[in-house]
């Protein structure tokens, strides 16, 4: 039921209450992407939250928004944004170019940046006015100095320092752990796998202009993202529930390799290949389903989570950043045979480097439990 209600459009709330509720809802999901999600659900927000209660119902309804929360669905949240955001552009292209084209003399395109603009500058400092510090920086407005000292003393040795000193015995003991460089491979194998149904799915359309209007050019490209996001959401209630990180990243990791497959035949007729594109979109669940195995794998160790996650992201995108030109070039529209075969090949490496991590997280928890039992 949590999560269900918080979909509500936070503009539910009350004129009174609407600042600092989304304050509070911004603070879950910008500290939970700065601090790669704490497991035990002892972030900052979690702490500080009581700090408000006046009674023992306050603190009900507050501990019930915070289980919506959960680590799996916290990522999902945070992850979901861009998704949201591109199919939001989607629209937005395609109802510019359809009601403005033309007026005052500006094409439909000049008009979309001025309406981006007129977005963004608002949210930006919107941003800059709710955002609250993380643990170590600056005091939240809404708490005194007391509750804010209680909350970053409770928080020590939970989280990763806001600059984490990095040293030679960091990266020794960060570089001798498999957890580094399984999990960089497989985000690395993620960021390539998670292509066809990006930029040349809409350069697919764009060069069968009598197939597709320009409406849905913008359009269509939103199904994959829609995908996304119903399935990112489902399997973050999943995870938090079941803990089978590794069965919900094959489900999602399957469809995109039948899609790259089939899309590497090619002579599967139109549908056949929209079908395609649309189905790789599964593997955008990975992302927040990976960011939470790895804050549940790396639980006992902050900084090494810490540096872990801004590596993949960082060889991630390096490693994506040249491979798609080589891939994906504008010029073998539509067909991309090199592409989808190199995709296919590594959807298949990211299912091995999936199963490697189920197997060995689970040797090492078996360790843990048997260190434990004989120390006891």
């Amino acid at each position: 039921m949590s999560i269900l209600f918080q979909q509500v459009p936070q503009s539910s709330c009350d004129h009174k209450c609407r600042r600092l509720r989304l304050s509070w809802a911004m603070a879950h999901l910008y500290l939970d992407a700065v601090r790669t999600l704490s497991p035990l659900s002892e972030n900052f927000a979690d702490l500080t939250l009581p700090a408000w209660a006046q009674d023992l119902y306050t603190i009900y309804a507050m501990r019930f928004m915070i289980g919506v929360f959960e680590t799996s669905r916290r990522t999902v949240f945070y992850c979901i944004a861009s998704p949201l955001g591109l199919m939001f552009a989607g629209y937005l292209h395609a109802a510019a170019y359809i009601n403005l084209n033309g007026v005052n003399g500006l094409e439909g395109w000049r008009w979309l940046f001025i309406i981006i603009t007129a977005i963004t500058l608002p949210v930006s400092i919107l941003g800059f006015a709710i955002f609250p510090d993380v643990p170590n920086g600056k005091k939240p407005r809404m708490l005194s100095q007391e509750d804010f000292d209680f909350a970053a003393k409770r928080l020590q040795g939970l989280v990763a320092p806001t600059q984490v000193k990095v040293s030679w015995g960091l990266l020794k003991r960060i570089l001798g752990r498999w957890h580094f460089w399984v999990f960089v491979f497989h985000w690395c194998m993620l960021d390539q796998n998670i292509q066809p149904s990006g930029t040349p799915m809409s350069l697919y359309l764009k060069v069968h202009p009598k197939i597709y209007s320009v409406t849905q050019i913008n359009t269509i490209p939103t199904i994959p993202l829609a995908i996304y996001i119903v399935l990112a959401l489902a399997f973050g209630v999943i995870a938090d529930r079941t803990g089978k990180f590794w069965v919900l990243a094959l489900i999602g990791t399957v469809p995109n390799l039948i899609g790259s497959l089939l899309l590497a035949v090619y002579d599967i007729g139109e549908g056949g290949r929209l079908f395609a594109f649309c189905i790789t979109g599964t593997l955008g669940v990975l992302s927040p389903m990976t960011m939470s195995w790895v804050s549940l794998i790396m639980a006992g160790d902050a900084e090494e989570r810490a540096v872990a996650t801004v590596s993949m992201n960082a060889i991630g995108q390096g490693f994506t950043a040249w491979t798609q030109l080589l891939a994906f070039p504008a010029t073998a529209a539509p067909h991309f045979r090199k592409g989808f075969i190199n995709t296919s090949v590594t959807a298949f490496f990211q299912i091995l480097s999936i199963l490697t991590i189920y197997v060995l997280a689970r040797r090492g928890a078996a360790k843990k439990a048997r260190v434990t039992a004989t120390s006891e």
